[in-house]
C-alpha cells in the first residue's frame, strides 16, 4: 500500500481508524435511459446488479439503493453499468455516494 494511499484512508475515505477495503458504502443509483422503451434497461440493470453477493439492494421506484463493503459495492456498480451499456447503450446514471453510512438494514 503507498504512504499516500495510507494517509488517505487514515483522514478521509476511513477516518475511524478503518481501511477503504472495510468501510461500509450506500450507493444511490437512479438509470435514465435515452429512448422511448426505458423499461427494458431499467430492469435489465436491477436484474444484473443483483447477480452479485454481499451486497444489499433494495429497487424503489425512482431509484435503486446498493449498500456493502466499499470496495465491492463500487466495482459492482461499475461492472453493472459496463454490461448495462454494452447491452443497452446510451443511459444516463445519476449516482450518489454514501461512506460509512447504513441506508438500508
Amino acid at each position: 500500500m503507498s504512504k499516500e494511499y495510507e494517509e488517505y484512508n487514515k483522514n478521509v475515505a476511513a477516518p475511524n481508524n478503518e481501511t477503504a477495503e472495510h468501510l461500509l458504502v450506500s450507493i444511490d443509483i437512479s438509470m435514465y435511459p435515452n429512448k422511448e422503451d426505458f423499461i427494458p434497461p431499467i430492469k435489465g440493470f436491477i436484474k444484473e446488479i443483483n447477480n452479485y453477493s454481499d451486497l444489499i439492494i433494495k429497487t424503489y421506484p425512482t431509484s435503486t439503493v446498493v449498500q456493502g463493503e466499499y470496495n465491492h459495492a463500487m466495482n459492482s456498480v461499475q461492472k453493472t453499468i459496463s454490461a448495462c451499456h454494452k447491452k443497452f447503450k446510451n443511459a444516463v446514471y445519476v449516482i450518489k455516494v454514501i461512506p460509512d453510512y447504513k441506508a438500508l438494514d
